[in-house]
């Protein structure tokens, strides 16, 4: 019996030490599946920056600020400027569905179809534009499963023309500090969001008149839908009164006390979404 029991020990220890042999080497295997994966998001993220346009710094007309934080190294969010020589022509702002590798991917498809049709149709009304637009994506994503939301602007001096799919609302503060979301007045103004169906669908444009010391604000939804340590989303209330105390004398000061508001309100380490915000300040005429 002793001997018996001694084999079944022996045995017993031999399973274990293969059984600790596979783990090791499945913990292996995870620990280079795992590096790889690190290297290639790192990849993708770089990749994705290369698309991102830079901050315009000598523009006539406007003066810029921007922030882009990534959820997951790369981001479903994108912007684009469009400019000519010193003068800014456009801006596109857009957040693809979901989150991850997938959604940035999707990114890289847009940005190029939307500035060609852009330029292309510079002449035509902006509501045009984006329906072409629409159709344009919705033939490229039919077999994914995605969409995304946008807001185009279009600048020509004094004036802004302005068309939303399916995107959070504008900001504009005037230079005498009033201050609110631009469009809401006007029925059926947001159109629905880009890449779902290329059926000819209406979009509607808005022009609004701006001056020296106006400042518009774009972002993303990560901004309205995060929450503090008591699970209350931040909300439109909220970023509209920060936009309308901040600093108007250069945009990235107003920006950076639109973050500090949001920053101080949430647990940043606890945002799960891409973050994208732009504010655009109007010069003076020189």
């Amino acid at each position: 019996q002793i001997n018996n029991q001694r084999k079944k020990i022996n045995h017993d220890r031999h399973e274990l030490e293969q059984m600790n042999a596979r783990l090791k080497s499945s913990n292996a295997r995870l620990r280079r599946a795992q590096e790889m994966t690190l290297k290639e998001l790192d990849l993708a993220s770089a990749v994705q920056n290369a698309f991102l346009p830079p901050t315009p710094g000598s523009l006539r007309d406007w003066d810029i600020a921007l922030t882009f934080r990534p959820c997951f190294g790369v981001s479903g969010d994108f912007y684009d400027f469009y400019y000519r020589g010193d003068t800014l022509k456009g801006l596109a702002i857009y957040d693809v569905s979901g989150h991850g590798v997938s959604s940035a991917l999707l990114t890289m498809i847009a940005k190029p179809a939307m500035a060609d049709t852009f330029f292309q149709k510079e002449f035509h009304p902006l509501d045009r534009i984006m329906a072409s637009i629409n159709k344009t994506l919705a033939s490229l994503f039919c077999d994914i499963d995605h969409f995304l939301t946008a807001i185009i602007l279009r600048f020509d001096g004094t004036g802004v023309e302005y068309a939303n799919a399916g995107h959070p609302d504008l900001i504009l503060r005037k230079a005498d500090g009033r201050t609110a979301f631009v469009g809401r007045d006007v029925d059926h103004f947001k159109g629905e969001p880009l890449g779902i169906d290329c059926r000819e669908k209406p979009y509607h444009a808005e022009f609004f008149s701006v001056a020296a010391g106006d400042m518009i604000l774009l972002y993303t939804d990560c901004i309205l839908e995060a929450e503090s340590a008591r699970g209350e989303h931040y909300g439109e209330a909220r970023l509209l009164d920060s936009f309308s105390r901040a600093p108007s004398s250069s945009a990235k000061e107003s920006l950076d006390y639109v973050l500090a508001a949001f920053n101080d309100f949430t647990r940043i380490e606890d945002v799960m979404d891409d973050l994208t915000v732009i504010v655009l300040r109007k010069k003076a005429s020189s």
